[in-house]
C-alpha cells in the first residue's frame, strides 16, 4: 500500500516528506521516523493514499532507540482551536485600541479636574 507522511509538530512543512510503499501503516510510519531520524516527541501524520476516503493517522514518537510511536498530544496553541473555528483576526487590535482609548479618557479627565480647580482656586 501506498503512504505519504510530514512532521506537524514542533515543525510544519506544507509539502508531504516522505512517500513510499509498506505492508500497513504503522510499519511506514516507524520506517518514516527512523529515516528521518526524528527526536522524541516530534508528531507527524500519515496518510494512506490507496484508500477511498484518504486516512489520515497522526502519530508521536514516544523513545528513539529503538523508535516507538503514541498517539499526539494536544498543544496549548492547538486548544484554543479546538472547536474547529478560528478567533476572528480584529479582536485583538479592536481589544488593544479600546484600552488605549480608555486610558486617554482617564487621562483627560484628571487634567480638566486638575485645570478647572487651578482656575477655581487662583482665577479672578
Amino acid at each position: 500500500m501506498r503512504y505519504a507522511a510530514k512532521r506537524i509538530w514542533p515543525d510544519r512543512p506544507k509539502a508531504w516528506e516522505h512517500q513510499g510503499e509498506a505492508e500497513n501503516l504503522e510499519a511506514f510510519a516507524l520506517a518514516f521516523a527512523s529515516d528521518r531520524g526524528l527526536g522524541s516527541g516530534t508528531e507527524f501524520e500519515v496518510l494512506d493514499k490507496d484508500s477511498d476516503d484518504a486516512t489520515l493517522v497522526s502519530f508521536r514518537v514516544e523513545g528513539t532507540l529503538p523508535y516507538t510511536l503514541g498517539p499526539v498530544v494536544t498543544h496549548l496553541a492547538d486548544q484554543a482551536r479546538s472547536d474547529g473555528l478560528p478567533p476572528p483576526p480584529f479582536m485583538a487590535p479592536a481589544l488593544s485600541f479600546f484600552f488605549y482609548m480608555a486610558k486617554v479618557a482617564v487621562f483627560t479627565v484628571a487634567v480638566l479636574v486638575v485645570l478647572f480647580w487651578l482656575i477655581k482656586k487662583y482665577g479672578s
